[in-house]
């Protein structure tokens, strides 16, 4: 499993559904995600999108699951 600290900007702008989460009102990217796998199929890979919020310094999951949604998918 490795840790990615960044998305793309025009997949994040796409598919926000998979890339974004409200905390309390605020629009929050989901930028860092540790990842295993390629595969855009579930039992091939998995993606753990996070957000560190300094402020109350806990980790936010937003997203836990397949590989998200991309152009190329």
């Amino acid at each position: 499993m490795g840790y990615k600290p960044f998305q793309s900007k025009c997949t994040m702008g796409e598919f926000p559904e998979d890339y974004e989460i409200k905390v309390n009102g605020k629009t929050i990217w989901l930028r860092e995600h540790l990842a295993k796998g390629v595969s855009k199929k579930e039992e091939h890979s998995i993606r753990i999108s996070f957000y560190y919020d300094e402020q109350t310094q806990k980790v936010l999951v937003g997203f836990l699951g397949r590989h998200q949604k991309t152009r190329a998918t």
